[in-house]
């Protein structure tokens, strides 16, 4: 069973990534710890649930944070690579104000396209709290594709103290397990299938966030 089984566990910025420069390529690895579940990754009743997160620190030689820059480059991406139903409207995210919008976008990836429509919310105080997350409504795709029904993910970023920053990273995903596939099987590959998209996080999601919030 392919890897693209499950095209798609993340957000749509991993579809046009800068490219990371050295200093960034340096700290991902070190500085984030192995992904854990938040909840048991089961299969149950046709459905596979995977709930996975990552803890990242780093400290950046810079010591303002570039906050305003991160939300104004992810506003571009929402605004400029994806079909806007509705937004920006306001939203609440802990206790931080922001803003959310009702959007669509297409992602191919090995030759499958995959047709998500989610609510992206983004909200910080431009200081010490970031939060950037997404919400599926709708999953469309063919094929093995077709078997995705709901992705979340999140990025909580937090300064605690001089230059030092803590990311939460959260990536959720529910698949319909086919009908010839034997659950003893299924499972695992999934499970390593969300592995391997955490590590596509770490290595490239979160370099470029480092790069701008050290630029």
């Amino acid at each position: 069973m392919k890897s693209n089984f499950f095209i798609v566990l993340f957000i749509y910025l991993l579809s046009s990534l800068m490219n990371s420069n050295s200093f960034a390529e340096s700290l991902t690895r070190s500085h984030c710890q192995e992904p854990e579940w938040v909840v048991p990754a089961e299969s149950s009743d046709g459905m596979f649930y995977g709930d996975l997160r990552m803890k990242c620190k780093v400290n950046l030689p810079s010591t303002q944070t570039q906050f305003v820059k991160l939300k104004t480059e992810i506003e571009n991406k929402i605004t400029k690579q994806s079909l806007v139903h509705a937004g920006p409207s306001p939203t609440q995210l802990e206790d931080l104000a922001g803003q959310k919008w009702d959007v669509s976008h297409l992602i191919l990836e090995d030759g499958s396209g995959v047709k998500i429509r989610e609510i992206a919310e983004l909200a910080t105080n431009l200081k010490d709290h970031f939060i950037y997350q997404t919400h599926s409504q709708d999953v469309e795709a063919k094929g093995m594709a077709g078997y995705l029904t709901a992705v979340n993910f999140s990025v909580r970023i937090e300064k605690y103290s001089k230059g030092n920053l803590s990311f939460i990273f959260r990536n959720q995903v529910s698949v319909k397990r086919p009908w010839f596939a034997l659950d003893l099987l299924f499972a695992p590959i999934a499970r390593r299938i969300c592995f391997q998209k955490m590590d596509q996080i770490r290595d490239q999601l979160f370099p470029w966030i480092l790069n701008i919030l050290s630029s």
